[in-house]
């Protein structure tokens, strides 16, 4: 399973390299992008908070916008523990059709 992971903490993405040792891991939204154009996955999860101002929303807005897929979309996951703009995400894809599950990130 191919899995892309979106999340500028440092903390996180080890933890969940570790249960998914696979997954390629981005921190910023034009990270993000440039690997949803390079290739197809079958999970993106992604975090709404990141540095400096941007968000997991920039690649929300992007996907719904450019609607990249031929095929089959990947499953989206919004991680973030930020509920607001995770609903706000989580909603704006599914306004869309894309198939998207709030799942807050858990250390454990």
């Amino acid at each position: 399973m191919k899995i892309l992971f979106l999340d500028d903490r440092a903390v996180r993405r080890p933890a969940f390299l570790t249960k998914h040792p696979q997954a390629v891991c981005v921190e910023t939204s034009d990270e993000c992008i440039s690997q949803l154009v390079k290739e197809p996955w079958d999970m993106v999860c992604l975090d709404h908070d990141l540095r400096d101002g941007d968000t997991g929303m920039r690649v929300v807005d992007w996907i719904v916008a450019k609607h990249p897929w031929h095929s089959s979309p990947p499953v989206f996951i919004i991680h973030s523990t930020n509920l607001f703009p995770s609903m706000q995400m989580l909603n704006r894809l599914q306004q869309f059709g894309y198939c998207v599950t709030y799942i807050p990130f858990d250390m454990s």
